[in-house]
């Protein structure tokens, strides 16, 4: 279990912080009257459902009505619950007065609208906010701290707990809805670590750095400003939260600090040679952008598109499609744009790697014709350009032109303005090229001229170099 939630982690490059959480009013060493007697008659939560015990719930909820105090505390009258879904348990979605879930995620106070890396809870009743109204969890104390002190990290906080301890949260990490980005991190809440078993996990990883261990059991220790926060020896209110979270965010804004970004294993490589390009780009380059293409084959549209971004910008990447499952392989495909654009100093023609627009990170993009009508998520594509790429080159703005044929390019483009500019990278979308004719250039009307041995057509279509390449490799006959 441990092996494969951190390889999830690591592979997606994201940070991951194991916090637990043991028997904490044990831990206190001058705990309070009603502290030593949840020790003494080892109380569970159930010993306030005696209603000749429910007048106790006002020293936990201190200025709230009897009726606000028992909304709160029976959270299961707001539909606040979990349900198993193909052998992982989610929050239902429900909405109530403090308890709020969309999506299977507890509503997280204060998100902003725009946000560039996201910190996702997983865990127990501590991670979930059992008790407290939503404003009072970990999560939301955490998102207000982030908005407060470190504003500049542009973090938004999820809370996906689903009251699970590790084996249970676990699962949910691992499943396929669970989504990581380079530059997230995932905070696992437990009170249940089998040490040894971690530390022999961790092993397997050269580059430990994605993981941090906590143990904020100690972490309540009197005095404090929270008054009476334990229900038992585990449970805790808002109180409580506020605590934990104290103890949280400094480890938290220390993993989501801009640096230069953790590279999800085996790309190591990849990322070495785009610090490479950096050092080659002229130092006094400092709007940068890129423009991301198959080029199958190049034509007079792409030169179009990249004179248009060379007006926008100082210095352009133009990253060629590394799969090769085009009519053009990436060989011919690079050769082709890097003869075209020769004489542009400001241009460096690069491979596009396993990192951008490939198999692993947007299949779908290679089968385009088949999937029309299929509705593409472009989100881990974009992320991994987002806050590994683009980081690593200092790009600020990414070119694309309009495109009026193909719906799922145009999903990638509307992908690409939504997700974009949350990591401050400006997205521009800029008007195609056409013939005399009025037609759009694309590659596919190229390849089709190029099929019937249409002269005047390939003309139009293709620049010289192009043309050039196509009768020195046989593709078309030199008279």
């Amino acid at each position: 279990m441990y092996q494969a939630l951190l390889h999830k982690i690591a592979a997606s490059g994201a940070r991951l912080l194991l916090a637990r959480i043991a028997r904490p009013v044990e831990r206190i060493r001058r705990p309070s009257a009603h502290e030593q007697d949840i020790l003494l008659e080892r109380r569970f939560w159930r010993y306030y459902l005696n209603p000749a015990r429910r007048g106790e719930l006002a020293a936990l909820y201190p200025g709230l009505s009897a009726r606000e105090r028992e909304e709160i505390f029976f959270y299961e009258r707001s539909g606040f619950r979990t349900f198993s879904c193909n052998g992982v348990f989610l929050l239902a979605d429900t909405a109530s007065r403090h308890y709020n879930v969309v999506n299977h995620e507890r509503v997280t106070e204060g998100v902003p609208e725009r946000w560039r890396k996201t910190v996702h809870f997983f865990g127990n009743c501590v991670a979930v906010g059992a008790f407290a109204p939503d404003g009072q969890t970990v999560a939301s104390h955490i998102q207000r701290a982030f908005n407060e002190q470190a504003p500049e990290e542009g973090v938004r906080v999820v809370n996906a707990a689903n009251w699970g301890g590790l084996p249970v949260a676990a699962r949910q990490i691992l499943s396929p809805r669970t989504l990581l980005h380079p530059g997230d991190v995932a905070v696992l809440i437990t009170s249940d670590v089998d040490r040894a078993a971690l530390r022999q996990a961790l092993r397997a990883f050269p580059d430990k750095r994605f993981f941090v261990w906590r143990d904020i059991s100690a972490a309540f220790q009197r005095p404090h400003a929270q008054g009476e926060i334990f229900f038992d020896t585990v449970h805790m209110n808002g109180g409580g939260y506020a605590l934990a979270a104290e103890r949280l965010f400094p480890v938290l804004r220390e993993l989501a600090r801009d640096r230069a970004p953790l590279v999800p294993p085996g790309l190591e490589a990849y990322a070495r040679e785009l610090e490479r390009l950096k050092e080659r780009r002229p130092p006094d380059a400092r709007d940068v952008g890129a423009v991301v293409m198959n080029a199958n084959p190049f034509t007079r549209g792409h030169a179009f598109l990249v004179r248009e971004a060379l007006r926008r910008c100082d210095f352009l990447y133009v990253f060629i499609l590394e799969e090769d499952k085009s009519r053009f392989s990436f060989e011919a495909r690079l050769a082709m744009a890097r003869a075209a654009l020769a004489d542009e100093p400001r241009v460096a023609v690069v491979p596009g790697g396993k990192l951008i627009l490939s198999s692993e990170t947007l299949p779908e993009y290679f089968d385009k014709e088949r999937l029309q009508h299929v509705r593409i998520d472009a989100g881990r594509d974009l992320e991994i350009f987002a806050t590994v790429v683009a980081p690593l080159l200092g790009i600020r703005k990414r070119f694309a032109g309009e495109e009026p044929l193909c719906r799922l390019t145009r999903q990638y483009n509307a992908a690409m303005r939504a997700i974009l500019p949350r990591h401050g990278i400006e997205f521009v979308e800029l008007p195609r090229r056409a013939t005399d004719e009025g037609r759009i250039i694309s590659a596919s009307s190229l390849r089709r001229a190029l099929k019937y041995g249409d002269r005047a057509q390939l003309e139009q279509l293709a620049p010289p170099t192009t043309l050039d390449y196509l009768k020195r490799h046989g593709y078309l006959s030199a008279d």
